[in-house]
């Protein structure tokens, strides 16, 4: 196979903890023909300084350093300066494994497609999760919009492509097309809009089940953020893709599922905010748990809509809530306990709240090693309320 120039972006704005692992696993990458674009988005830690280092050590790098103007702002630079056929995409704060770009070169090119997307990695110190679906090509441009309803805005979807920009190779030409519209001050949301863009322009894409990317989840990122800027984040986004839809005369067909889409966010940002109860999921088969003792799997935001409607319910007890982050969720309105300490309580079912089904079947498995009985652990689809 001729072995293609691919340029990897690689944003960076005060990581300087992060850079040396994140960079360290792109240079090694088994596919070596690699254009390694550092923008450096104006730090003021020793980022830049560090970006020069491994620069003066690989001539595969380029350093551009620029003034601050933001995660969109800063990809824009190093699009504009890729000369590779294809475009990847690596945040300075995570890291990916070695045989990324070279299966990833592998699967566009044996796909002949526009862009390929793969799973991730989530590490956020205790919580550990793959997203993938099964191998596919999607040609039908005819079915756009009923692609972007069921696996984009619905997150409950199975067969949801997930946002994120870094799981993905692109074709260079067709990135710059698909990214260039973007408005540089979206600062949330700047992955999904992208991604329906390039559902809009594409002639076809294709996705692979296996995960290389490590997404690392600080609890400083904008999206862990929680005040009232968020309301405006949220509402930035959906006007930035009801105006994509609209310039694709896609508007009139999505209207419906982008402003479903758009409350239930508010709806968590209220959550967030205020700690009200906002629902936006729920347990599909209530009656299945009548008169059972429950122990809630997952204090995300499926569990904890979850546990309000279990707690509204009298037909069910509720026993207690556990997660693998319990410090990062335990609050005053419910009490979180350790994984470790499930075969201590007295229940008849564990359900398990997450809303994927490999996600589901993950758990069950360490479930089960604990010495938990199968058939007391249930998993369903979470269903929306709006």
């Amino acid at each position: 196979m001729h072995s293609r120039l691919v340029s990897i972006i690689v944003p960076i704005y005060n990581i300087r903890q992060y850079l040396d692992k994140c960079l360290s696993s792109i240079i090694t990458q088994s596919y070596q023909n690699l254009e390694i674009i550092l923008v450096d988005d104006g730090s003021t830690d020793e980022s830049g300084i560090i970006c020069d280092k491994y620069a003066a050590c690989d001539k595969r790098i380029k350093v551009i350093h620029k003034q601050n103007g933001g995660l969109v702002s800063a990809r824009k630079e190093g699009i504009k300066a890729a000369a590779g056929t294809y475009i990847g995409f690596v945040d300075g704060d995570d890291f990916i494994e070695p045989e990324m770009y070279e299966m990833l070169v592998r699967s566009i090119e044996e796909m002949q497609v526009d862009f390929v997307h793969s799973g991730y990695f989530k590490n956020d110190g205790q919580s550990f999760s793959v997203k993938s679906r099964e191998k596919y090509i999607f040609k039908d441009r005819n079915s756009r919009e009923e692609f972007i309803k069921r696996q984009i805005l619905d997150p409950t979807d199975n067969q949801s492509v997930t946002p994120s920009i870094w799981s993905k190779l692109f074709r260079r030409d067709f990135l710059k097309e698909a990214y260039m519209g973007m408005q540089d001050n979206l600062s949330y949301g700047e992955d999904l809009w992208c991604l329906c863009s390039c559902v809009m322009k594409c002639s076809s894409f294709g996705t692979v089940p296996e995960s290389w990317y490590h997404y690392v989840k600080r609890d400083t990122s904008i999206c862990n953020e929680r005040n009232v800027e968020n309301i405006q984040r949220e509402t930035q986004l959906y006007t930035a893709l009801k105006k994509l839809f609209a310039e694709h005369g896609a508007y009139a067909e999505l209207k419906e599922d982008l402003e479903r889409f758009y409350l239930r966010n508010m709806l968590t940002c209220m959550k967030q905010l205020t700690n009200t109860l906002c629902p936006v999921y729920e347990y599909p088969s209530m009656d299945k748990l009548a008169g059972k003792k429950i122990l809630l799997y997952g204090a995300g935001a499926v569990g904890q809509d979850f546990y309000t409607q279990f707690r509204r319910d009298m037909r069910c007890t509720m026993v207690a809530v556990s997660d693998k982050c319990r410090d990062r969720y335990d609050c005053g309105f419910m009490k979180v306990i350790s994984p470790d300490e499930i075969p201590e309580w007295d229940f008849d079912v564990i359900v398990i709240a997450v809303l994927r089904e490999r996600t589901a079947g993950a758990i069950e498995d360490e479930l089960a090693a604990k010495g938990i009985e199968r058939e007391k652990i249930i998993w369903e689809q979470p269903k929306l309320t709006i």
